[in-house]
């Protein structure tokens, strides 16, 4: 009698726990002749008889078990459990989401798009898409690979300049190289419903559609003002308006502008000497020869007030640009200085040149040219799409401006920032003219000119202690207008005179004459006909007429280009004095020479007087011209009321008072 049972059968044709996406065939081995055998594809609950392989082609999990009993009718044990799966469709899409929250996405935003699937899937590489929008503006997101299965896949799109969805639809999904665990290929993909009204994508920055002022027109407001195309919020930056370009430099600055300049932070050393020479203690450097300062920006006054009914010298102290430098900046300028006196200029130092450009470029250092606005200040207003800047100063007359705001200063309700925004305008109204006289003394290191026909045909040096050197009797003028490319007219008032009368003078006493300043009516009643073409002289050539001189000059700018037209500027004025004394048969011995102060008994408190009394410093005493017994002292730079001294081999007894424009005659003055 068989009571020994068979061995469990094999299973073979499947894999535990492979997966299939075609159809199995599983056959039974290791059966005996005879024998009956019987397999489980539920591992085991229920149970079939093996006649030949079975083919499994139903979607489905499968555990496969097999028996066998032999012809003894033993039962062999049940084979290993072979578990495996078959599924021969891709899993169905059961959602399309957007995780983004309802609202309105700018540039740079990421939106992130879901697909949920009936079953896990994997990515075999990249080229899965959901397309947002349709036509010629779709756009693509992009499949986050996961090459190790789950039932969802995320798509995500950084949002481009330009895109613009309202709201974001889905038009199609493209699961190329998206398989299920089967190995499975999608079919056609029917894009599910996607209702989302409220998500939006607008990657359109904030453009302009209006601003005030408008480009290369004439603006005489404090206010500045920028419209966009839709509603915008403030962002960070900082706008600057700023003088275009090669712009003019001033020709004339107070005290406290010149030093809010000099000691900015942002100079160096060597840009302050660009803009004015100093001496070894820092204080501005004289001429070796005149005493008086050098420049670039020179320590002196300039320009006329209103006194009472006249106008008067302003005797403040201002910095005015040397007279060889035009507001335009545009030429190299080169100083030559004996410093030592001793009869050259080839020691270190004596030879200096500043660039054309170069002073403009040391006042751009310390932002004289612009003004800074931060956009988070109070200076700047935001009512819906429309910017309003408020300059902190007003700008000054006649000069281009280019405005800059910076990118990503503002956003709109999607966070795009707007791109730099740049234009150029005009400040309403030409620039007032900026008349210089080139003020001197004659007098060791003077350069007078000499004129032959009304126009300047050379210079008269001085020397030191020269006596001998006739003075000129002439001043040169020039007048700037910091507007580019403006025309200037001008004329000139000879307002008063008077020559030197020595009748009725006795020994030891003098006379002084008393020449009108110019009222308002007498300036503005100067007829500005003459088209300023360069520097021009005034003056008479005599020694001994005293002369009160008032030049205005009118400025105007005509369209050019897309440059507009200016209106004309207001008159600039300034006056030219000339101041003479007169000693005839003075007392004592020796050259005479004159020193004085606008203080009787001290040191000068104009900027620029040319004289000093009692100062060993021989630049600040001045001799004087002889012919015969008469001796003349001619001077361009006395713009106040002041203290005559005078000295021989000593000094004068007492001090004669005089004024600027006038003369004074001496008729045998008393020495000590």
């Amino acid at each position: 009698m068989d009571t020994t049972p068979p061995t469990a059968p094999g299973v073979s044709g499947v894999t535990g726990g492979a997966k299939y996406n075609t159809p199995v065939t599983i056959t039974l081995t290791g059966l005996e002749s005879g024998a009956e055998g019987s397999y489980s594809l539920n591992g085991g609950v229920s149970w079939q008889p093996y006649t030949a392989p079975v083919v499994v082609g139903a979607s489905g999990a499968y555990t496969v078990v097999a028996t066998q009993r032999d012809q003894a009718g033993n039962i062999s044990p049940i084979s290993d459990p072979v578990s495996f799966e078959v599924n021969t469709a891709f899993p169905a899409i059961e959602e399309l989401s957007c995780e983004n929250p309802d609202g309105t996405y700018g540039i740079g935003s990421v939106m992130r798009f879901k697909l949920v699937f009936a079953n896990k899937v994997r990515t075999i590489g990249s080229g899965a898409t959901v397309t947002i929008g349709s036509g010629g503006s779709a756009k693509t997101a992009a499949v986050v690979q996961n090459p190790t299965g789950a039932s969802v896949l995320y798509f995500e799109y950084t949002v481009s300049a330009g895109d613009t969805f309202n709201p974001v639809t889905v038009s199609a999904i493209d699961l190329t190289n998206v398989r299920d665990l089967y190995g499975n290929s999608p079919g056609t993909v029917t894009v599910p419903t996607f209702n989302r009204p409220s998500l939006k994508i607008d990657g359109v920055p904030p453009a302009v559609s209006n601003r005030s002022p408008e480009p290369n027109t004439a603006s005489s407001s404090s206010q500045i003002s920028v419209t966009f195309n839709e509603p915008i919020f403030v962002e960070s930056g900082l706008i600057e308006v700023s003088r275009t370009g090669n712009w003019y430099i001033p020709v004339v600055l107070t005290e406290a502008e010149f030093a809010a300049i000099y000691y900015s932070s942002a100079l160096t050393a060597a840009d302050r000497q660009t803009l004015m020479f100093t001496d070894e203690n820092g204080s501005p450097l004289l001429h070796p020869q005149t005493g008086q300062p050098v420049g670039p920006y020179r320590k002196i006054t300039h320009g006329l007030k209103l006194s009472g009914s006249t106008y008067v010298p302003d005797t403040a102290t201002k910095y005015v640009l040397d007279f060889p430098f035009s507001a335009a900046d545009n030429e190299d300028v080169t100083y030559t200085l004996d410093l030592n006196n001793d009869g050259d200029t080839n020691d270190p130092g004596e030879t200096r040149t500043i660039a054309a450009g170069a002073i403009r470029t040391v006042l751009e250092k310390t932002g004289y040219h612009k003004q800074t606005i931060d956009v988070a200040s109070s200076a700047v207003s935001v009512s819906n799409d429309t910017v309003t800047i408020t300059l902190p100063k007003p700008l000054v007359r006649g000069r281009q401006w280019t405005v800059t705001i910076p990118a990503g200063a503002f956003r709109d309700g999607a966070g795009n920032t707007n791109g730099e925004i740049s234009w150029s305008f005009w400040s309403a109204q030409v620039a007032t003219p900026v008349i210089r006289v080139d003020r001197y003394s004659h007098g060791w290191g003077a350069q007078e000119p000499i004129v032959s026909g009304g126009s300047i045909t050379g210079y008269r040096p001085v020397g030191n202690a020269d006596i001998t050197t006739v003075p000129t009797g002439y001043v040169r003028v020039r007048i700037d207008c910091e507007t580019p490319g403006a025309t200037i007219q001008y004329g000139t008032l000879t307002m008063s005179s008077a020559t030197v009368d020595p009748t009725g003078v006795g020994s030891n006493g003098y006379r002084v004459s008393t020449n009108a300043d110019a009222t308002a009516t007498d300036l503005s009643g100067i007829d500005s006909a003459t088209t300023y073409a360069g520097f021009f002289p005034l003056g008479d050539g005599a020694l001994d007429t005293a002369i009160k001189y008032y030049i205005a000059a009118v400025a105007t700018k005509e369209a050019n280009g897309s440059d507009p037209a200016l209106t004309v500027s207001d008159r600039g004025y300034e006056g030219a004095f000339k101041s003479i004394i007169m000693y005839r048969q003075p007392g004592s011995t020796g050259p005479l020479r004159f020193q004085g102060s606008n203080i009787q008994g001290g040191m000068p408190t104009i900027s620029g007087f040319p004289l000093r009394d009692a100062d060993p410093d021989i630049r600040f005493s001045k001799y004087a011209y002889k012919t015969g017994t008469d001796w003349y002292w001619i001077s361009w730079e006395i713009v106040s009321t002041w203290y005559n001294q005078s000295v021989r081999s000593n000094w004068q007894q007492g001090y004669y008072e005089n004024s600027y424009g006038n003369y004074l005659y001496s008729y045998k003055k008393t020495y000590w």
